[in-house]
């Protein structure tokens, strides 16, 4: 948590206590926050699972190049891992 998590969550008890009926608001839109994460999650899930059967399957793999790499670039800068030359090699862009 930095200065600026601090400062809003600071802001945000002070709104609270000035605007109690806004709380179930404030529920309702954190709770729709923790939803759309979850869903996201899940469909990274998904589409990492079908990437690495794919992958594994050799009579699958060729000839999917494409769909895996679209796969893999969908979550660019959102996984563990860095896809980066097994996109380019996947798109035949090799360096």
């Amino acid at each position: 948590m930095d200065d600026s998590d601090i400062k809003f969550i600071i802001a945000l008890k002070a709104y609270v206590q000035q605007k109690p009926h806004m709380v179930s608001a404030l529920v309702e839109v954190i709770q729709d926050g923790i939803t759309s994460a979850f869903k996201e999650a899940s469909e990274r899930a998904a589409d990492m699972e079908s990437t690495a059967a794919m992958a594994l399957n050799a009579r699958l793999f060729k000839g999917n190049e494409t769909f895996i790499a679209d796969k893999l670039e969908k979550w660019k800068g959102k996984t563990a891992l860095r896809w980066d030359d097994q996109l380019a090699a996947l798109r035949g862009k090799r360096k």
